[in-house]
């Protein structure tokens, strides 16, 4: 059916429609569009402008008699393109078939105008956005945007990239692509939404017929034309939300939830729509059937349906999807089963925040399914990990390290921790001695793991890894192997933030690799580094820095190697020195480490980045603040070229700069930076996500820092409201914000509402951190202070003198270390002053005296 001939069509059944009552409309448009979705979005869309024009809008003709006054435009000319023929109608405007006229060379583009009547204020707005979106897209897989213009009588065009080519979906099916080729060619639709994500613009209308297929299988995806921009100073102040408020623009059968419900539209919303075609794909159906065509039932149909799973769609046999003719049914449906099932359900959640945070989330996930590695969608299970490494390693002889690997994902997975952890695994896996005797012992493990074989007991992450440790104890006639375990099961007690665990199993594989190792092989270096880690976590400065500093005299001696875990061990002994204040020799490491990182061939430009601004950090706080402005901008840069600007890791990084901004004080561009670093995190993961709550709560020290108590402290209390809804103490943003809080009160001597907030920081620290631990020190000190000013002088020396005994238990003995105990010994002699007991006040002033003739 041709352009023309669907618009007779679709004008003679709005002529009927209109004049009908509304209890009755419906169902009439659905019988006389006969279930076409094209049609019916069409007619509705004209009903809706006929019925609700805005007060601007209603000084032009009525909307119904000039939709119809189709203009018969062929061989009229517009720019420098002649048209051709119609190709199709949208709700505003007409596309056409046009070649260019002008003599200088052939081509032929869809161009786009304005329908006759209308071009009302609103859609001319919405009409012009389109054009400039796509002016800033440039991009393989999104047709472009060739030119633009007004005609004689003030009519908005532009012209595009014409896409010869079907529906993604009828081109699987006309081409018979099986499920991985289907597959592989819906990846090249998310990395086009991908693209416009990075360029801080949301598609919002994600379906099929927007995303054609070419005759060579290239994906081109259409139509911007209610796309949100999330940063309209990026593209000229177009402020989409403000030409579509009051509006809903959508498509029913791929709305989102939030769409229908008028709530913020975030990425998300494109991942929802990405998952609806998805699912067809595979299925042949859509994940659930919108019913009715008003607000209320595309709402309730949206947000009230739970999609059934993709394998189960389809046991309904009527409409069996053309997928199932291809493979065999029953093969299709054993494949969608468990993994897809997962992926897809992930991204049809009704709550955004609980989709993959990012399109690149979403496809790393369906790579993981294609090479048959755990997806992060699935539930965990022990055994679920096993079948699917079985799976890639049909050899039957794979390694140790793999093998407790799987484990660990497990937890890691469960417990929520950052993809990083599974990129270091996978080296270990891939490193790791081969041994059949292992896979035994390791299957022991998982049997004992498994519910079935644990009735009523339930199988935690340290049950689990404790059954690992006492499989390695009994490995001492194999001691590589057994130090892989205790190194593997060291570093899985780590991530999980168990670092009392972690450092005797790390500190055994190192004792092993040094007794059955050469002292310069490199995987000792591996071991020291490993272990220097998990001592820095726990505060032990001083052993941290000796085990980083053995990885690095390791390295030193293999002329000319440079690596990247080289340089991080440089890095890592910058950082360390920073914490002790040493500035000078971090500094210098920083500048190794970064000196290396930019002369090896395939370092990733991340590190480089992180190397800046460490560098920037060390510099800043070592008082060269000009300095430290050079290098935050020179990973700014790169985190720009490489992430774009609404990358996450630009966001820490606009972070930090604030604080150096502050230094000088240029308070009003530290603000812009926090608040753009605050939207960059919304815009991504949304409201509620901790790296949003990090941004937020980076703000609220600003305000502190600069006297805004009140702003301060209506960011804080809005953090802990959020993270109460968790009901989880270990909640990684619960401490800090506490501590905050706490530092606000004493600052505006509100001792009564210091008082609980720093009990309850002092309670959290006292759970993960080393008792001697730096930040548990100070802690107690501030509370201690806060009970001197309340009058609580018992108590108060009781946290005083265990915040200063911690300190003088530490074994390193730096600069910094002094300076703490002589603020602990400055608040006793606050408090004995307060409490009048000049006999200790006077013992402490002497210690304090004694201490600065020392220094």
């Amino acid at each position: 059916m041709s352009g023309n001939d669907k618009w007779h069509i679709i004008k003679k059944i709005f002529n009927e429609a209109i004049e009908l009552e509304d209890s009755k409309r419906e169902n009439f448009i659905e019988k006389s569009c006969e279930e076409d979705t094209y049609l019916i979005n069409e007619v509705w869309s004209l009903i809706k402008a006929s019925k609700h024009p805005s007060p601007i809008d209603q000084s032009i003709a009525p909307l119904t008699a000039g939709v119809f006054e189709t203009k018969n435009l062929c061989g009229k000319k517009i720019g420098s393109y002649k048209i051709l023929k119609e190709i199709d109608h949208g709700g505003m405007g007409t596309v056409y078939l046009a070649e260019r006229d002008d003599g200088h060379f052939e081509q032929r583009v869809a161009l786009k105008l304005l329908k006759n009547g209308f071009s009302t204020t609103r859609q001319i707005q919405q009409f012009v956005a389109e054009r400039q979106i796509l002016a800033t897209l440039n991009h393989d897989h999104i047709a472009r945007l060739l030119d633009g213009g007004v005609t004689e009588d003030g009519q908005p065009w532009f012209a595009m990239e014409h896409v010869e080519g079907l529906p993604i979906d009828l081109y699987c099916d006309k081409h018979r692509l099986n499920l991985k080729e289907r597959l592989s060619l819906f990846m090249d639709v998310c990395n086009a939404v991908q693209y416009a994500h990075h360029k801080l613009i949301i598609h919002r209308d994600l379906k099929p017929s927007n995303i054609l297929v070419t005759d060579s299988g290239s994906i081109k995806l259409l139509d911007f034309g209610i796309a949100k921009v999330l940063n309209p100073d990026e593209l000229h102040g177009i402020r989409t939300d403000e030409i579509t408020k009051g509006l809903m623009p959508l498509t029913p059968e791929y709305a989102t939830p939030e769409q229908t419900l008028n709530h913020p539209i975030t990425v998300a919303s494109d991942i929802y729509q990405l998952g609806i075609i998805l699912y067809e794909l595979l299925t042949g159906k859509r994940p659930y059937k919108v019913e009715g065509r008003t607000a209320e039932r595309i709402k309730e149909s949206v947000c009230k349906t739970i999609p059934i799973p993709p394998s189960s769609a389809l046991n309904t046999k009527e409409d069996l999807s053309e997928l199932s003719h291809i493979q065999s049914e029953k093969k299709l449906e054993k494949e969608l089963r468990g993994d897809l099932d997962a992926i897809i359900l992930k991204t049809l959640r009704k709550e955004p925040e609980k989709r993959y945070h990012s399109v690149g989330q979403f496809t790393a996930d369906i790579k993981r399914y294609l090479k048959e590695y755990p997806v992060k969608a699935r539930q965990d299970s022990v055994v679920y990990r096993s079948h699917k490494f079985i799976q890639r390693n049909k050899l039957g002889v794979v390694s140790f390290s793999a093998i407790i690997l799987m484990s660990f994902i497990y937890l890691v997975t469960v417990t929520n921790h950052s993809q990083q952890i599974e990129t270091a695994l996978n080296q270990a896996q891939t490193e790791a001695e081969k041994s059949e005797q292992i896979i035994n012992y390791m299957m022991g493990m998982f049997k004992s793991g498994n519910p079935t074989e644990n009735l009523g007991e339930t199988v935690t992450a340290n049950m689990l890894l404790n059954r690992g440790i006492e499989q390695a104890d009994q490995l001492r006639d194999q001691p590589g192997i057994q130090a892989q375990m205790y190194d593997v099961i060291g570093r899985a007690y780590r991530e999980l933030g168990e670092y009392e665990k972690a450092y005797p199993l790390l500190n055994k594989s190192l004792e092993i690799w040094k007794e059955h190792q050469p002292e310069s092989d490199l995987t000792l270096a591996d071991a020291y580094y490993n272990l220097g880690t998990v001592l820095h976590h726990m505060g032990d400065y001083r052993e941290s820095d000796i085990n980083f500093k053995k990885a690095v005299q390791i390295y030193e001696q293999k002329p000319g190697l440079e690596s990247t875990e080289y340089a991080s061990s440089l890095y890592a002994i910058a950082s360390v020195r920073t914490v002790q204040r040493d500035y000078e020799t971090a500094e210098a490491y920083h500048k190794r480490a970064l000196k290396m990182r930019l002369q090896l061939p395939d370092e990733d430009p991340a590190n480089i980045g992180a190397s800046y601004e460490g560098l920037g950090v060390t510099l800043f706080q070592s008082g060269q603040p000009e300095d430290a402005m050079e290098m935050l901008q020179n990973a700014y840069n790169i985190y720009r070229d490489h992430y774009r600007r609404d990358h996450p890791e630009t966001a820490q990084l606009l972070i930090t700069r604030s604080r150096v901004l502050q230094h000088f004080e240029k308070t009003d561009q530290a603000e812009k930076d926090l608040k753009e670093a605050l939207e960059i995190y919304k815009s991504v993961y949304g409201e509620n996500h901790t790296e949003t709550g990090v941004a937020k709560k980076a703000l609220g020290d600003f305000y502190q820092s600069t006297g805004k108590y009140a702003l301060a402290e209506s960011l804080y209390q809005e953090l802990l409201n959020s993270i109460a809804q968790t009901n989880e103490d270990s909640h990684p943003l619960k401490r800090p914000v506490l501590q905050a809080l706490s530092r606000l009160y004493m600052e505006t001597g509100n001792y009564q509402a210091a008082e609980p907030t720093l009990r309850k920081t002092v309670q959290l620290l006292e759970s993960v951190l080393n008792p001697n631990h730096p930040r548990l020190s100070s802690a107690r000190r501030e509370l201690g202070l806060c009970l001197t000013n309340l009058g609580n002088f018992e108590d108060a020396e009781f946290q005083l003198l265990k915040s200063l005994t911690s300190i003088q238990n530490r074994s390193e003995n730096r600069g910094y270390q002094q300076e703490e105990i002589a603020e602990s010994l400055e608040a006793l002699v606050e408090l004995y002053e307060q409490w009048g007991n000049s006999e200790k006040m006077t013992t402490y002033s002497n210690h304090l005296a004694q201490l600065s003739e020392v220094n």
